[in-house]
Formats: C-alpha cells, structure tokens, sequence
C-alpha cells in the first residue's frame, strides 16, 4: 500500500487537490523502476474524523 506523505494536521481541499498529482507522479515513477504497470488505481482519502 501507499501511502502519500501528507503531515496529521488537517489540510484544506484545495492543499490536498493541489498535492495529488505530485503523489500520482511519484507513484508511477516508483511503477516504472521496478517495471511494473497499473492496470487500475483506486484512491481512497481518509478524512481527520475517520471517514473515507
């Protein structure tokens, strides 16, 4: 699993809009060395209260 390295202080949506495609960039890069592909991605966002 994942996991994007944002901090446990809650962030606003448009930090977290604004975050997503570096997270997305590093992912694929961390894919293509080991020379693996995506056939699907599910994103999941846990919120400060716990909901998802």
């Amino acid at each position: 699993m994942f996991t994007a390295p944002f901090p446990g202080t809650p962030w606003t949506g448009a930090a977290v809009r604004a975050a997503l495609p570096d997270t997305v960039v590093t992912l694929a890069l961390q894919l293509r060395r080991r020379s693996q592909a995506a056939h699907g991605l599910t994103l999941t966002l846990c919120f400060a209260g716990g909901t998802t």
